[in-house]
């Protein structure tokens, strides 16, 4: 019975790796530390073996489903607490401010990580009942 088990952890392991090597390339990638933050955890009860491919950084979801317009609310982002928005372009030192933005479009790196990672069908439901793009 322990042959059978590590043989079938070896398989979640060589599975949660590739999937895990297929989201981390398929990261965008601005500082690279979403990239880095890839994470695999397993876990055992009984007959049954998890491996969770996991980021603990909160812009990996951002870049995942997107901001603003082309996030799950659709709308534009505007200052909260503040008459602006401020931003620091990349190579830039001076400052940008704007009464809204767009967002970042959803590049949908995770499912498409995860589908070219695993031979298993692979079907995504959001929480809040729409499809993936």
């Amino acid at each position: 019975m322990a042959q059978v088990h590590d043989r079938v952890f070896r398989e979640v392991d060589r599975t949660a790796a590739r999937v895990q090597r297929e989201i981390k390339r398929r990261t965008p990638v601005d500082t690279g530390t979403t990239r880095a933050g890839w994470r695999i955890r397993y876990a055992s009860a009984g007959n049954t073996i998890t491996a969770t491919v996991y980021n603990a950084s909160p812009v990996a979801t951002y870049l995942h489903t997107g901001t603003g317009i082309y996030g799950p609310r659709g709308r534009e982002i505007t200052p909260v607490r503040a008459d602006a928005l401020r931003f620091k372009p990349k190579g830039s030192s001076r400052y940008i401010y704007r009464m809204s933005s767009k967002g970042y479009p959803s590049s949908s790196y995770i499912i498409r990580g995860l589908r070219a990672g695993t031979n298993w069908p692979v079907t995504v439901y959001y929480p809040d009942g729409r499809a993936p793009r």
